[in-house]
């Protein structure tokens, strides 16, 4: 009779749900959202034009421009499938699943290799099906990609927590591909750089920062020549407009004016997308927005005058109007500013709980808010969990899975300190350094979205599976 391992029965009893249950996403569920449009517009004139740019591919026009609202390499991507496989997202959606199925693989070889009597089974379980990631190859979203470059960048270190060599070929080039994905991913460098300092001695810590700058610059370096050479900045700026006549026109007045109130996803979205389009009277701005009743008064002036400039880019005097009424938020709300409205979008961030990431769960008929829903009488609050039932459990199950994660983290935090587990600081370090860095950055920035906290989220779920895993007798001691 043939025995077969139990590793592998239970590697292929997960493979199969997972594969099939992403498929399920896949097929019913396909999302294609406004993001989407800007990098299938740079996926098609890399395709035709053979140029980056959002210029409307048919015209030729190849207005330069770095690529997306990121970097070129998605749409290289999408222009490549285009190319075989005809325009149309499928294919790109079975490639985001099979790179995700790859480095689960990966890092599961990488933890048994290192591990003695290493638990498959409860990290598969966690792997595959971590809400943090089951659902979003259906998106056509960096962040469809990115958490998979990111769990092989833990695998690649792995090595390194047990004071092994790593491979610092792969390491370089999973910075390269990543940063040409999304331009943030170069914030990795600042944890990776702390994490070899520590685990290396100086010299061959220098040596293998300058292997790896030496592969990134080479690699790296055409792209940024191309972007100097045609007047582009070094770092893309935020872009509205792309959907006016004359392409993007930022008003920077506006924009400077929501970063100094606006702390969700929801209150940024409300008062700004419409301004992509020139759709003025659609914009909802937030009651928090304003600071004094004068400031209320000056704003919906300003609105009303928007409302006869449909289709055209915000006029200069207006736009000045916002830009000064958010130069007075700052300097006379200060510390709420640049203090308070950072934490509450860092809460924002993490402890959303109507986002789903890439679990479906979108309500298609209505933006529904909490404080909407629980206007509604008995039978009507009835009939919408009804109809949204796989939406909210979405939207449950994510939130109730954040802050657990959260919990757990501290949880390993407090014990490693108590009892002074020297191994797990630096993974630690990486893994936190990593949760501070990023949400700082957000948290200044106006990507409230939560969705933005996707790669921090995994390297936290990560950290936590390398714990677990190294202390088998960890829950006795609880």
């Amino acid at each position: 009779m043939i025995k077969i391992n139990k590793y592998y029965l239970n590697l292929i009893f997960f493979s199969f749900i997972f594969l099939s249950l992403n498929l399920i996403f896949i097929f019913l569920y396909p999302s294609a959202s406004g993001d989407a449009y800007t990098i299938k517009l740079v996926a098609k004139n890399i395709l035709d034009n053979f140029c980056i740019s959002l210029s409307i591919p048919e015209s030729g026009e190849c207005k330069a421009h770095w690529g997306s609202n990121q970097g070129p390499g998605y749409p290289l991507l999408i222009a490549y499938s285009f190319y075989f496989f005809g325009e149309n997202f499928l294919p790109i959606r079975l490639f985001q699943l099979i790179v995700h199925y790859l480095s689960i693989l990966f890092l599961l070889k990488q933890l048994n290799k290192h591990i003695k009597n290493f638990s498959y089974f409860y990290c598969s379980l966690v792997l595959f099906f971590s809400p943090l990631t089951i659902g979003w190859h259906r998106s056509i979203l960096t962040e469809s990609l990115i958490f998979s470059l990111c769990i092989l960048l833990f695998s690649i270190l792995v090595p390194l927590f047990y004071k092994k060599n790593i491979n610092v070929f792969f390491l370089g080039l999973i910075l390269v591909i990543g940063f040409f994905i999304r331009y943030d991913f170069i914030l990795f460098v600042i944890p990776i750089s702390i994490i070899l300092f520590l685990y290396l001695d100086f010299k061959l810590f220098l040596i293998t920062g300058l292997k790896i700058s030496i592969l990134c610059i080479l690699l790296v370096s055409p792209y940024i020549y191309r972007n100097h050479n045609l007047g582009l900045n070094l770092i893309p700026p935020t872009q509205i407009g792309l959907h006016l006549e004359n392409g993007p026109n930022t008003p920077k007045g506006y924009v400077s004016w929501l970063s100094t109130w606006s702390f969700t996803n929801y209150m940024y979205a409300s008062a700004l997308y419409p301004t992509d389009y020139g759709n003025y009277a659609e914009i909802k701005i937030n009651e928090k927005a304003y600071f004094n009743n004068k400031q209320k008064k000056i704003i919906n002036n300003n609105l009303e005058i928007l409302k006869s400039y449909k289709g055209q880019p915000m006029p200069e005097n207006i736009d000045k109007s916002f830009m000064q009424i958010a130069s007075y938020n700052k300097e006379n709300y200060t510390f709420y500013v640049y203090v308070i409205l950072p934490f509450k979008r860092f809460a924002a961030l993490w402890f959303n709980p109507v986002t789903s990431l890439g679990f479906p769960g979108s309500f298609n008929d209505s933006n529904i808010s909490i404080s909407n829903f629980m206007q509604f009488n008995f039978v009507k609050k009835l009939d919408f969990v009804k109809d949204h039932s796989i939406g909210i459990f979405g939207k449950v199950i994510n939130f109730i899975y954040r802050v657990i994660l959260l919990s757990l983290f501290i949880f390993s935090i407090v014990k490693i300190i108590k009892n002074k587990q020297n191994f797990f600081y630096n993974p630690l370090i990486f893994a936190g350094s990593y949760f501070i860095l990023k949400s700082l950055f957000l948290s200044y920035t106006l990507y409230t979205a939560t969705r933005h906290i996707v790669t921090s989220a995994i390297f936290i779920e990560l950290f936590i599976i390398f714990f677990l895993v190294n202390k088998k007798n960890f829950l006795l001691k609880i």
